[in-house]
C-alpha cells in the first residue's frame, strides 16, 4: 500500500489548485489562516496567505509547456531552471538562454514580493520574513525585526523556494560562508533587477566580495539552533 501523504502541497495551499491532481505526491490542504499561539501570528498568518495568490516562479516556466518541457513545480526553481536549459538545448551564448535568464531573474524577484511584501516600513511583511527563515522569537517591533534579519545570512533563491519545497531555508553564521555555499552551489540572486524593492535590499549580501567580518552576533541566529 502507497504510504499515507503527510507533507503538504505548497503549491496547493498556497493557490488552491495543483496540476497534478490526485496524483500529487503530496498532501492537499488548504493553508490555514489561525494558530493557537495568539493574536500577533493570526494577524501574520493571513498577511502571508494573501500574497501568496501570485506565482511568477510558475508563469515563467508554464510559457515552456508548449516546447514539451514537464514543469514540476515542486522542485526548487534553480532545479527547474537548468533542466529547461537543458531540454531546451541551450548553449551557454544562446540569445534565447540568455533572455530566458533575464526572465528567470525577475521573476525570483517578483516572486519575493508575492510572498513577503514590498514595503519595508510594513511591521508585518518583516514578521513574515522573521517567521520564514525560522528566527527563535519573532519581534513585535520593526526597529528589532530589521536588526535580526541584518545579521541572518540565507540563500535567497533557498528562501524564495520554501514555498515551493516545502524544505526550511538554511541560515549561515557569516557572509563568507554564504558565499562559498551560492558559488558551490551556482545559486545566485538578482541584485540588479529592476523589481527589486526595499524589504529585500535588506538580504542582499556581498556573494563575490565577502567581508570575513560581517556574520552573525555571538549568540544571535547562529546556524545550527534554527527552530525544527
Amino acid at each position: 500500500m502507497p504510504s499515507p501523504k503527510s507533507s503538504i502541497c505548497y503549491q496547493f495551499a498556497d493557490t488552491g489548485t495543483c496540476r497534478f491532481g490526485d496524483s500529487c505526491k503530496f498532501k492537499h490542504t488548504a493553508r490555514s489562516v489561525t494558530s493557537p499561539r495568539g493574536g500577533s501570528h493570526r494577524k501574520r498568518s493571513n498577511v502571508v496567505t494573501s500574497r501568496f495568490e501570485g506565482a511568477p516562479l510558475d508563469d515563467f516556466f508554464t510559457q515552456y509547456l508548449s516546447n514539451g518541457f514537464d514543469y514540476n513545480p515542486h522542485n526548487s526553481s534553480h532545479h527547474e531552471y537548468r533542466r529547461l536549459c537543458r531540454h531546451m538545448e541551450w548553449d551557454r551564448y544562446d540569445p534565447e538562454r540568455e533572455e530566458a535568464r533575464e526572465q528567470f531573474k525577475d521573476a525570483l524577484t517578483q516572486q519575493f514580493s508575492v510572498m513577503y511584501g514590498e514595503d519595508e516600513n510594513e511591521l508585518a511583511a518583516w514578521q513574515s520574513l522573521c517567521e520564514a527563515v525560522e528566527l527563535d522569537g519573532v519581534p513585535d517591533n520593526l526597529d528589532e525585526c530589521r536588526d535580526a534579519i541584518r545579521f541572518t545570512f540565507v540563500n535567497l533563491v533557498d528562501l524564495v523556494d520554501t514555498q515551493r519545497t516545502g524544505n526550511s531555508v538554511e541560515r549561515f553564521d557569516s557572509e563568507v560562508a554564504l558565499s562559498s555555499y551560492t558559488m558551490a552551489q551556482g545559486k545566485f540572486f538578482p541584485a540588479d533587477s529592476a523589481y527589486q524593492t526595499g524589504l529585500l535590499r535588506y538580504l542582499l549580501r556581498h556573494i563575490l566580495s565577502p567581508d570575513a567580518k560581517y556574520r552573525t552576533s555571538r549568540g544571535k541566529n547562529s546556524k545550527g539552533q534554527r527552530r525544527r
